[in-house]
């Protein structure tokens, strides 16, 4: 040990690692494909050279099918400790255009302890059957089980390359040693706060490697959590592609959706496929064949937000202020191709909600009235304009009663310039509550 660093010892096992890979990844007698006996450090650099994520003090097991130049495992967390399949207790079976992977016994504590429990996988080329067009690459499902509730299962992908990282659509960017971690949706449940993962607008991520483009996507039909963690290797990535349970449903037997690994030619072509699973799985229809779109939301083109007081009491736009900005628009564009939201537009945001008038001293009370008549002339069109908040007509104080039901309502406004300048009509929409 003397004069080796701690990096020169970790080199050592992890020759070692590769040494036990090649020894156990012959093939089964008869397989259709390999099982190989990684382990979680395998292939991976240790210690990390960029940001990382706190992991396991130990290495635990890992042992993949080889398939179609991946190397696919699995990890499966209940709600109180982490499962890992057990080597000797795998087979692998072959299926129309793939194969399948079975484990009838699970590792615990590291891989110390035994523990019931079971996995099968099938695991079939992108696209066999299915005319995805999804290039070389794989496609696969799994049901896990376990006697106590599941919490998630976790495929460990070896083979993508690496690259510049891009997640939910965006364009690939440089990450250099880096280790990535992207959560669905909402950082993969953390709106705010100190959450580690990066959040993404959907389940795709995708690798460019600077000659292909190479894309990880969930084709589930329900929006559940995912989770994508890359850690470099010297030459490529190892992916953990996480499927979180809902935390209300205690299962002991869970359906993981369909991962898809794949290539394209471009960002957009491989974005294509992951969107039009998200068309059928979801039902979404084109834009162009929506029946229940206006004619005039197929016109618009601009949607301007226009804030009116701070929910401290700060006032950003004055009425005045923004018929004047209204009018400016006006100028620069048809203002029938334009929407106007008016987010506060009757008081502290989010402060006096159901308040049916301007604080007082508010900078924002002269002029309200402006808002709520009516044009005499509508002369070159109209822009529509809605204000968010439960309000009545005409800026008045409607009296309430705590006994009383009352009537929500929901302002809606046309903005017209013409000859006599820019007005606004308004009407009430309102429902019993």
């Amino acid at each position: 040990m003397d004069g080796q660093t701690r990096r020169d010892v970790l080199k050592v096992a992890g020759v070692a690692g590769a040494a036990a890979l090649l020894s156990g990844g012959a093939a089964r007698a008869g397989s259709p494909a390999e099982i190989v006996s990684h382990r979680s450090t395998t292939g991976v650099i240790v210690p990390p050279r960029g940001a990382s994520f706190m992991k396991f003090s130990f290495d635990t097991p890992e042992p993949s099918v080889r398939f179609a130049g991946f190397d696919l495992g699995f990890t499966i967390f209940s709600r109180e400790n982490a499962y890992h399949l057990d080597e000797h207790k795998l087979r692998i079976e072959a299926v129309d255009g793939g194969v399948r992977l079975i484990c009838d016994g699970l590792r615990w504590a590291g891989g110390q302890e035994p523990a019931p429990g079971r996995l099968v996988a099938t695991i079939r080329r992108a696209g066999s059957g299915a005319g995805n067009g999804a290039g070389s690459g794989i496609e696969w499902d799994a049901v896990a089980e376990l006697p106590q509730p599941i919490k998630a299962v976790t495929a460990i992908v070896r083979g993508l390359p690496r690259g510049k990282v891009g997640a939910g659509g965006a364009a690939p960017a440089e990450v250099r040693d880096d280790e990535l971690l992207f959560g669905y949706p909402f950082g993969g449940g953390d709106l705010f706060g100190g959450n580690t993962a990066q959040g993404m607008s959907t389940p795709f991520l995708a690798i460019d490697d600077g000659g292909r483009l190479h894309f990880v996507s969930s084709l589930d039909d329900r929006v559940r959590a995912k989770r994508f963690y890359l850690q470099p290797g010297e030459h490529g990535y190892r992916l953990e592609a996480v499927h979180e349970v809902e935390g209300w449903l205690p299962q002991t037997q869970v359906t993981v959706p369909t991962w898809r690994i794949g290539e394209a030619g471009s960002l957009a072509a491989a974005l294509g496929l992951h969107v039009q699973h998200l068309e059928q799985a979801y039902r979404i229809p084109r834009w162009e064949t929506r029946g229940d779109v206006p004619g005039w939301l197929r016109k618009t083109a601009l949607v301007v937000a226009l804030h009116g007081m701070h929910f401290t009491g700060y006032v950003f736009n004055t009425f005045p202020r923004m018929l004047e900005i209204l009018r400016w628009i006006a100028s620069q564009i048809p203002p029938e191709r334009v929407l106007v939201f008016l987010p506060a537009w009757d008081g502290r945001y989010y402060w006096i909600i159901q308040s049916t008038a301007p604080p007082r001293g508010s900078a924002a009370r002269p002029s309200c009235a402006g808002w709520c008549t009516t044009a005499s002339a509508w002369d070159t069109g109209s822009c529509r304009c809605s204000a968010p908040t439960p309000r009545t007509a005409g800026c008045r104080r409607s009296p309430r009663s705590p006994t009383r039901r009352r009537r929500r309502s929901t302002t809606i406004g046309w903005i017209s310039t013409g000859s006599t300048g820019t007005a606004i009509a308004t009407r009430t929409a309102g429902q019993r509550t």
